[in-house]
């Protein structure tokens, strides 16, 4: 919500910023906004209702569950994907870097001694810019929508 926030004004500040969005194919964000539609339109078609009627928090909820139930279902049906993808919670990275450090370059094969692991781990850091604010019947809204696809990706229900 930050980041869209952050491009809709760019864009009205300027209006060379659609237009180089729209060169690097990246629209999920700004006042030309259009979210990926991995095959379920009735879904997209909810996100852009929410969206349209100002109510942002939920068109993202229920964006991010679109988006990864959709990959919660391609790593729970396709082996091959299963094996060349690592699906890491943001909050991993923060709660237990050298942990998140280690899964990551031994998923993708990648030597690494203790120093280099212990440096890498100690770049991963949580951002003090990353304290969204949403009020109590938002965040309940989110838990409800996207609660049964995060408890895939082992969030609490």
């Amino acid at each position: 919500m930050r980041q869209q926030a952050n491009f809709a004004q760019a864009a009205g500040d300027d209006s060379r910023v659609l237009d180089y969005l729209a060169a690097l194919g990246h629209f999920e964000f700004g006042l030309d906004r259009r979210p990926i539609n991995l095959g379920d339109d009735a879904a997209i078609k909810s996100v852009l209702a929410a969206w349209s009627a100002g109510r942002e928090a939920e068109g993202w909820a229920l964006y991010w569950n679109h988006l990864y139930g959709w990959l919660a279902d391609l790593l729970a049906t396709q082996e091959p994907v299963r094996k060349a993808a690592l699906a890491m919670p943001f909050e991993a990275l923060h709660r237990a870097p050298r942990q998140s450090v280690d899964a990551l370059l031994d998923h993708c094969g990648l030597p690494a001694d203790e120093a280099t692991r212990e440096a890498l781990a100690g770049r991963l850091r949580r951002p003090s810019s990353h304290k969204q604010r949403i009020g109590n019947d938002a965040a309940d809204e989110i838990r409800t929508l996207c609660g049964p696809t995060a408890a895939r990706f082992g969030y609490p229900a």
